[in-house]
């Protein structure tokens, strides 16, 4: 596994700097995959300084998210600690960063970066090619974006640079700031969550989109369908996005999730067991 960071700088905001670091191995529900990190620098710097445990970088990078998500995350309701409207919603916070279990994952990726952080505010061109390269040797066709962090939230010229650069890869993406990011339609999902409106907004500006339903919401919009890997949940199959027919990458999909939050319990949830219930007629 090769891993490289392609940009230290400021977000897109000029709110606080990010470091993006492109890793070539995905995890059990994408597949292999060139796998982004999108984080802030202070949790980069924390998890640096931790100790060579597992827990220890688990530790440190949760500590450093709580007051630097939104560097990285802009004001996604699922990344933030409280939210009223989420709430309100039943909808509950970020599986990817709000899981202690999950966040093993970008700090060890953030660990097994180098040490010293490239030139401030310069996309990493040659870095950015070196890991697709090397990933191709391995078989890996596909880019994720991200593991954490939203590539919304990085400057216009430095996404654009890595989807002109993309070598050909396909793209596993979501971007919850599609209200502005124009430049992603055609690699990304609109990330959108809760009323069933929300998605049709995104939709009618002609993205694709990959919308969170509450798990109270029994109901489900025209064209839209349940993503496949949760389907595979439900009906204890194995299912990883490696195999999806119905990719989440921009061309024209239009698929939902059922709220996978920490806490979640999909096959009791009004919404899971519906879902169920159909995929059993169908079958």
């Amino acid at each position: 596994m090769a891993t490289e960071t392609i940009y230290h700088g400021p977000n897109r905001d000029g709110t606080g700097s990010i470091v993006i670091i492109a890793h070539s191995a995905g995890n059990g529900k994408t597949g292999d995959a060139v796998s982004l990190v999108i984080a802030a620098v202070e949790v980069f710097g924390a998890v640096k300084a931790s100790d060579q445990s597992t827990h220890g970088r688990a530790r440190a990078y949760w500590g450093a998210i709580k007051e630097n998500i939104e560097a990285a995350c802009g004001k996604c309701m699922f990344a933030a600690w409280v939210h009223k409207e989420r709430d309100a919603l039943n909808l509950k916070r970020c599986y990817a960063q709000h899981n202690y279990q999950n966040v093993g994952q970008p700090a060890k990726i953030i660990w097994e970066a180098q040490d010293t952080l490239p030139e401030h505010g310069v996309f990493q061109l040659q870095n950015w090619q070196n890991i697709l390269r090397f990933a191709s040797y391995t078989g890996v066709k596909t880019i994720r974006s991200a593991v954490v962090g939203d590539l919304g939230m990085v400057p216009v010229d430095v996404a654009t640079a890595m989807i002109d650069n993309g070598c050909g890869f396909d793209w596993l993406g979501y971007t919850h700031q599609w209200f502005r990011s124009e430049h992603l339609k055609s690699t990304h999902q609109a990330s959108t969550q809760g009323p069933w409106k929300a998605a049709q907004n995104a939709q009618d500006r002609g993205w694709s989109v990959y919308h969170a339903l509450p798990e109270k919401d029994v109901t489900v919009a025209p064209s839209f369908v349940l993503c496949e890997a949760q389907q595979g949940k439900l009906a204890g199959v194995r299912v990883t996005c490696a195999g999806c027919t119905r990719k989440c990458d921009g061309s024209g999909n239009m698929n939902y999730i059922i709220d996978h939050g920490a806490g979640a319990n999909l096959k009791r949830a009004p919404a899971g067991m519906v879902a169920l219930k159909s995929l059993t007629i169908a079958a």
